[in-house]
């Protein structure tokens, strides 16, 4: 894995880590603010490296999924014109979720892209048996950074967005930056400076893929 020596991730039951943290609390009280994120599929990201280049890293890991019944869709899903190689008497799936099908030198050959899933629809048994069927895994699952915390403060990933570049373009640097930079930015001027102690909470998530 990328992170290996750079990070550490920890995973586990939401009421596990809720509990760790309280005992912690005499210690520093700070961590308190995390208890309102620690829902669904959580964990953390311990590291002191460059925030942005963790990031990356966690997108990079990120591994193709199949689409499971049940499960809600991130993305639109769409069969795409194909040879499928599946025999003549898989012909009535195909059929059954309305795709127009051929058959071509003994096999099944999908004749034009078709939308099985809409996103934020729930992918029905019949199109994940059928993508399963195409050896098709739609989705992507790994972490994604839901929030930034230093200090007792949290901040939106969007902060992993600013550059050096982008926080102080003008003359002058930092003190010129911030005469001119509207209040509501410079708690995100402040994050971009390197942190001495940086913790990254992520979470568990589909997201769409190529």
């Amino acid at each position: 894995m990328s992170l290996r020596g750079k990070a550490v991730v920890l995973m586990g039951k939401n009421s596990m880590m809720s509990k760790t943290i309280q005992g912690h609390l005499e210690n520093s009280p700070a961590p308190e603010n995390l208890w309102p994120d620690i829902q669904g599929n959580v964990g953390f990201v311990f590291t002191k490296e460059d925030l942005t280049e963790i990031s990356d890293m966690l997108l990079a890991d990120q591994v193709p999924a199949a689409a499971c019944a049940g499960a809600m869709a991130p993305c639109e899903v769409t069969v795409p014109a194909q040879n499928t190689g599946l025999g003549a008497e898989k012909t009535s799936f195909f059929q059954a979720l309305g795709i127009t099908t051929n058959i071509s030198k003994g096999s099944i050959e999908v004749l034009s892209d078709a939308q099985l899933v809409e996103t934020g629809d729930k992918v029905g048994a019949s199109a994940a048996t059928q993508l399963h069927m195409l050896n098709i895994s739609p989705f992507s699952s790994g972490l994604i950074v839901q929030q930034v915390f230093d200090n007792g403060r949290i901040y939106n990933p969007e902060v992993l967005d600013i550059t050096e570049e982008t926080a102080f373009p003008l003359p002058g640097g930092c003190p010129q930056c911030c005469q001119r930079m509207p209040s509501h930015w410079l708690p995100n001027c402040c994050i971009s400076i390197p942190f001495y102690h940086q913790w990254v909470q992520a979470s568990s998530a589909f997201v769409c893929g190529d």
